[in-house]
């Protein structure tokens, strides 16, 4: 009994505090990032931008796996059984693998999205792409610091993390890509970008698959 006691106060799961908060600050970007997926899917039809279509297509994912994460620190809190003597924490990492599988997956999708977008590229309203993106990275900044200090500690919210932290890179791709579009009518940036984001997306991805 002794070791699992030590094995929960090692998470702060004992006392209920830092699962407490962490959960609060999990469900506050679950909120956060449903909303900004929502505000690019509204500005990607009305702009004609494949590009940020694409990025509430991983904002959303983000949303998903945060709403995974924040599941699954719900029931890794609950008491051990006869059958599952060390409780439910294994939960957490069961989590952190669907996350990690996503991710991946999003940034095969990018990829072959990239390839597409270079032979049919497709005039867009940049303006309001531009403003779109800045809402959205400044959503995902704030999203990142919730979640920042709970990153160092549970590979679940880590993984989660790291989907938001993505996230931000695209989302400051996007503004720079729509303001080369405005000024010089650069679309093949957009391909451009997302080929970029989904090659850094698929390398950050596998090491924590690995692991």
């Amino acid at each position: 009994e002794k070791p699992q006691e030590d094995h929960l106060h090692g998470h702060t799961d004992a006392n209920g505090v830092l699962s407490g908060t962490s959960e609060g600050r999990l469900l506050l970007s679950l909120v956060l990032n449903l909303a900004i997926t929502l505000a690019e899917i509204a500005g990607g039809i009305l702009s004609n931008s494949l590009a940020l279509l694409s990025d509430a297509v991983h904002n959303f994912a983000d949303t998903s796996s945060l709403g995974i994460s924040w599941f699954a620190k719900r029931i890794s809190r609950k008491s051990s059984t006869a059958s599952l003597s060390f409780g439910f924490k294994r939960a957490e990492v069961l989590a952190s693998l669907v996350n990690t599988v996503a991710l991946f997956c999003i940034g095969l999708f990018l990829l072959v999205e990239a390839v597409r977008k270079f032979t049919h590229p497709e005039p867009v309203l940049g303006r309001i792409m531009l403003v779109v993106a800045i809402v959205g990275l400044l959503g995902n900044f704030f999203t990142a610091w919730l979640l920042h200090r709970d990153s160092k500690e549970s590979l679940n919210i880590r993984s989660a993390y790291l989907h938001i932290v993505m996230d931000t890179l695209s989302s400051i791709g996007v503004i720079i890509a729509a303001i080369f579009m405005m000024v010089f009518g650069w679309y093949w940036l957009d391909p451009l970008l997302t080929l970029v984001v989904s090659l850094y997306v698929i390398r950050e991805s596998w090491p924590l698959l690995r692991r």
